[in-house]
């Protein structure tokens, strides 16, 4: 796969990322209505200094509810290649935002590999931000009333190539100086004069079980689908769950090269267990992704994923 294709696929994969956002009442949630907010994919602006056309990958147009006219453009540039974006793509990209919309414009790179520290001065001379994007990332759900649920190191272990290597989140941007953890909140801090109702503040901590409670519910979950001796039936399991589970012989890799062995989508409530060395291993991935909708992380997450690394 060639340069553009990659890009091109990162860009179909964010996409379609930004409006599952929207779909789910995530983006600008509380923020904009829905039918204010328009997301569109190699979409043609004109400028008049060039007098042509010029297309950008995705764009978020952001409309205040007394005005038809978008009054914020959301730029976003997918860069899916390894290594620090060089400083002539920094100024090319901001000076074709600053032609076409002006002080209405926000420039965003999207990449799928961390940069070097040092890409930080380059991005803040231009006021131009930085989206990790990783598809096979766990993705929190807690955002939905505008809070953070990342802390700020490790959002930024993600988007900077730091000594640590930590567990990769779908999402996670830089901008300002600010580490960002959710879209929304993304939106919320290119937009600060945006006037809107104060957000509510969760609890965002998961609760915990002992060990003892985790296995008094696994007891009464293999009650419940008649389980009595020998392997336990994971289909089955899954079907009292009224969870899909789907096999898949393709070989998929996080973001940091890790092989992926299963994917759990609770919005969905959908697992996909994918191409695997023994059937060990295979039941062990079930059994784990079964773990997270029976303990209902859906509260918590949209979507997760078991890598090789994990096992260790």
């Amino acid at each position: 796969m060639n340069t553009t294709e990659k890009g091109d696929q990162l860009e179909d994969e964010f996409y379609a990322y930004l409006i599952g956002q929207q779909a789910a009442g995530l983006l600008v949630y509380d923020l904009y209505p829905s039918e204010k907010c328009k997301i569109y994919k190699k979409k043609k602006y004109y400028c008049n200094q060039r007098e042509r056309d010029i297309e950008f990958d995705v764009v978020i147009e952001l409309r205040r509810t007394i005005s038809s006219q978008p009054h914020l453009f959301v730029v976003f540039e997918c860069k899916n290649h390894k290594g620090s974006i060089k400083e002539r793509e920094v100024t090319d990209f901001s000076d074709k935002i600053t032609r076409v919309f002006g002080h209405a414009g926000k420039g965003i790179f999207v990449v799928t590999n961390k940069l070097q520290s040092g890409a930080i001065n380059l991005i803040d001379k231009r006021k131009i931000g930085i989206v990790k994007f990783a598809e096979h990332g766990f993705e929190v759900t807690v955002d939905r009333q505008g809070t953070t649920y990342a802390e700020r190191q490790y959002v930024k272990d993600q988007i900077f190539d730091l000594v640590s290597e930590s567990r990769s989140l779908k999402f996670s941007a830089y901008f300002d100086g600010k580490c960002i953890g959710s879209p929304t909140n993304l939106l919320l801090e290119l937009d600060p004069n945006f006037s809107g109702p104060p957000s509510a503040v969760l609890d965002n901590s998961v609760p915990f079980l002992s060990n003892d409670n985790i296995a008094n519910q696994a007891t009464a979950l293999l009650s419940k689908i008649g389980y009595s001796d020998g392997p336990v039936n994971l289909e089955k399991a899954c079907a009292f769950l009224s969870v899909e589970l789907i096999y898949t012989a393709r070989t998929e890799k996080d973001a940091y090269g890790n092989r992926i062995l299963g994917t759990a989508n609770f919005d969905r409530r959908v697992i996909k267990i994918y191409d695997s060395e023994t059937e060990l291993r295979e039941r062990f991935t079930i059994g784990h992704e079964i773990g997270h909708f029976f303990l209902k992380h859906a509260g918590y997450l949209r979507s997760e994923a078991t890598t090789e690394k994990d096992l260790f």
